[in-house]
C-alpha cells in the first residue's frame, strides 16, 4: 500500500468537525423464531462450506441465490468462521445475519444477506472495507511524536471494533454523546468529539444527528440519533449494510 494513502487516512482522522437504558428485546413470535432458525441454518452452512474450501461445490451452490450465486466463483470467502450472533428480519422475504470472525487478536463482523422464495438462501455478503486502517494504526503505534496521536489511535480502535464492542463503548459514553446533541457550543462539541474519538458529527435540524466514527469514503461506521417519529434507514447491501438499535432513539450503523 502506498504511504500517501495511509497518510491521507491519518490526516482525515485528525479532524472532528441522562443515560437511557437500551430497549428490552421484544419477544420473538414462534413463526419469527422459526424463520430465524432457518436463516441461521443456511448462513452457518454457507460459512462452513467456505471455511472448508468447498463453497464451489454443488451442495453449497444450492444454498446461494442472486449476487452470491452469480459472483462467488471461488472455493472460499477467506478466513470467516463462526456462528450467526444476531439475525434481523428486514422484510418477510429478506434478512441479514451477523457473523463475527476472529483472526488472532482481531475480530471483524461480516453480514450475510438471505432472501426467500420457496426457501431461504444466501444472496450476498458485506463487511466494512477499512483494510488500510489496520496499517495506519500500526504506523501510529510505532511512532511517538505524532500530533494528536492518542486521539487518532482511539479513533482507529473504535473504527476497527465489532458491533458488540461498539455497543459496550456506547453504554459507557451515552451521556457524552447526549451532551454533543444538546450543546450549541461548536468549540465544546469539537473537543468532545476529539476526546471520544469521533471523526465528524452532522446535524439535520429536527430530524437526526449522525456521529461518524471513521471509515474510508462511503465505508463508514457510527451512531445515529433520531428525533421521533423519524424511522431508521433500512438495511440493504447497497448502502446501510447494518443498522441496530442500541438505546431509545439511538442506532449503530455501518455503510458501504
Amino acid at each position: 500500500m502506498r504511504r500517501s494513502t495511509v497518510a491521507a487516512l491519518l490526516s482525515l482522522l485528525a479532524g472532528c468537525a441522562g443515560r437511557q437504558a437500551a430497549p428490552a428485546p421484544a419477544a420473538v413470535a414462534p413463526r419469527a423464531a422459526s424463520e430465524q432458525d432457518a436463516i441461521r441454518k443456511v448462513v452457518e452452512e454457507v460459512v462452513a462450506f467456505s471455511a472448508a474450501g468447498r463453497l464451489d461445490s454443488d451442495e453449497a451452490r444450492q444454498l446461494l441465490t442472486g449476487e452470491a450465486l452469480a459472483r462467488w466463483k471461488t472455493r472460499t470467502l477467506g478466513p470467516i468462521a463462526g456462528r450467526a450472533s444476531k439475525i434481523t428480519l428486514v422484510r418477510n422475504d429478506f434478512a441479514v445475519a451477523r457473523v463475527t470472525a476472529s483472526a488472532g487478536s482481531e475480530k471483524k463482523d461480516f453480514y450475510f444477506y438471505a432472501t426467500r422464495s420457496s426457501a431461504w438462501k444466501v444472496s450476498a455478503m458485506r463487511t466494512l472495507a477499512v483494510g488500510m486502517a489496520y496499517e495506519a494504526r500500526e504506523q501510529l503505534r510505532a511512532q511517538q511524536n505524532i500530533p494528536d496521536r492518542e486521539a487518532r489511535l482511539k479513533n482507529l480502535d473504535l473504527t476497527l471494533s465489532t458491533d458488540e464492542q461498539l455497543g459496550t463503548w456506547f453504554s459507557d459514553h451515552h451521556s457524552d454523546l447526549d451532551a454533543i446533541v444538546k450543546t450549541e457550543d461548536e468549540a465544546k462539541r469539537a473537543e468532545l468529539c476529539r476526546s471520544l474519538g469521533i471523526s465528524t458529527v452532522r446535524f439535520e435540524s429536527g430530524r437526526s444527528v449522525t456521529f461518524t466514527i471513521g471509515g474510508i469514503l462511503d465505508n463508514s461506521v457510527g451512531f445515529l440519533y433520531l428525533v421521533a417519529p423519524e424511522a431508521p434507514p433500512q438495511i440493504d447491501p447497497g448502502e446501510y449494510i447494518w443498522v441496530e438499535q442500541i438505546a431509545v432513539d439511538w442506532y449503530l450503523f455501518r455503510t458501504t
